[in-house]
């Protein structure tokens, strides 16, 4: 049976059950050797350990993340890892996945050896020698603790976002209670008032008071269509336009400024 070299130290050939086809023997080790042979240029962190889970191989990327140099790696147990921030039942599921021989792929809250804390996500597979016999298990590591980080802030930012919207629709909604409350009152006595007995002007004058309380309620009812655009309650309606009466009333609204500032009123219509 062929091996190859790491170092001191000497392993079988194996072979990976999480690939997709079995490797068997040292020529098809072409994803497994290059990280072993030639552990500075991987990104990752590379641990093998044997059937027991000793650690009896880290590469450079190991000792970066962790603290730990190979030396004090080597004959200790990956528990040394642990910040006793991953819950139990997840090194059990981690275990009994690779000792029956299929790979496990999670998230993991490791402390290093100073005490700083971090995520790595871990790849573990079992090794077999020629034989079928799992030997050995390969940990691939990748820190993830920034992308982590990043996402929790993408989370709160989100969580912070949803309750400044929320609570804007409260404002909005308050305030046109606060608004309309009046406004209903002060269109209800106008309305009283033009039925009473007035003179034309007069009565011009109380339907222009009208038709502003009318414009005011129908903006603060606008306000409160931007919150439903937001939540995608929004219901467009289609409905016939005298636009002719919309500029009369428009002009209307203005009329007692623009006579004290002696601004005459007019508007046309292109018949096209």
């Amino acid at each position: 049976m062929k091996t190859f070299f790491t170092g001191s130290h000497t392993f079988p050939a194996f072979s990976c059950s999480g690939c997709e086809a079995q490797w068997n023997g040292y020529a098809k080790l072409s994803i497994i050797v290059p990280l072993v042979f030639k552990p500075q240029q991987s990104p990752v962190c590379i641990v093998i350990t044997d059937s027991n889970g000793t650690i009896e191989f880290v590469n450079p990327k190991f000792t970066e993340l962790t603290g730990y140099t190979a030396e004090e790696a080597i004959g200790q147990n990956p528990r040394i890892l642990k910040s006793g921030n991953t819950p139990e039942k997840n090194h059990k599921e981690l275990w009994i996945a690779i000792t029956s021989g299929k790979t496990w792929e999670g998230e993991l809250h490791n402390k290093s050896k100073d005490g700083r804390l971090f995520w790595g996500h871990a790849v573990i597979s079992p090794l077999r020698d020629t034989t079928g016999k799992i030997t050995h298990y390969l940990a691939v590591k990748e820190n993830v603790t920034e992308k982590k980080n990043i996402m929790e802030q993408l989370v709160v930012a989100k969580e912070q976002a949803e309750d400044a919207t929320r609570a804007k629709s409260d404002f909005l909604a308050t305030m046109s209670h606060e608004i309309r409350t009046p406004m209903n009152g002060i269109i209800g006595i106008t309305e009283m008032l033009r039925d009473s007995s007035l003179t034309d002007v007069q009565r011009g004058y109380t339907e222009m008071i009208q038709r502003s309380g009318d414009s005011l309620l129908t903006l603060v009812n606008d306000i409160l269509d931007f919150s439903k655009i937001e939540s995608g309650k929004m219901e467009l309606e289609q409905e016939p336009l005298d636009l002719a009466l919309c500029l009369e009333e428009a002009l209307d609204l203005v009329a007692v400024q623009a006579a004290a500032k002696h601004i005459a009123r007019a508007y046309a219509i292109d018949a096209s």
